[in-house]
Parts: structure tokens; C-alpha cells; sequence
């Protein structure tokens, strides 16, 4: 009862506007992103696109550009599980 009188009283959580790293389309749209946050605030990033998985990370601020972590040969995206 009383967690959740503190969830009754506890302000509205809003997120902030989505964060666009890559764009395009057709062939180099990107598919299938993965993410994770580490305990010391940095996003880590992958995401396929056409036969390369990309990688880019932040230091807590802003992201680099991402870059090319591997490539292989017909890498299958859009239905299978993420790079």
C-alpha cells in the first residue's frame, strides 16, 4: 500500500524527443538496432545496415558518428534478431 501511495504522488516521467543517429532509405536504412547503457552512463549503439553493422557510442553528452564495426556477406536483417 504504501508503494503504491508513493506512485500516486510521484511526478509524470516524460521522455525527451527521440535522438536520430543515422537516416536513410531503402538499402541504407538502418534495421534492427541494439542498445545498452553501461553503469557509468555511456550508450553503447549497433544497427544493421545492408551487409555492415554499425557502431557508435556517447560519453555521457553526445554520440560520434557511427562507424563500420564489421561487414559480412548477406547479412540478413529485418527478420532475424538484431547484429
Amino acid at each position: 500500500m504504501f508503494f503504491a501511495a508513493m506512485l500516486a504522488i510521484a511526478p509524470p516521467i516524460q521522455a525527451g524527443q527521440p535522438l536520430v543517429i543515422y537516416n536513410g532509405e531503402a538499402n541504407e536504412m538502418p534495421r534492427q538496432p541494439q542498445a545498452c547503457v553501461t553503469a557509468a552512463g555511456i550508450t553503447h549503439l549497433t544497427f544493421g545496415l545492408d551487409n555492415r553493422v554499425l557502431y557508435c557510442n556517447n560519453d555521457g553528452e553526445e554520440f560520434n558518428l557511427p562507424r563500420v564495426a564489421f561487414q559480412v556477406p548477406d547479412l540478413s536483417l529485418g527478420m532475424r534478431r538484431g547484429p
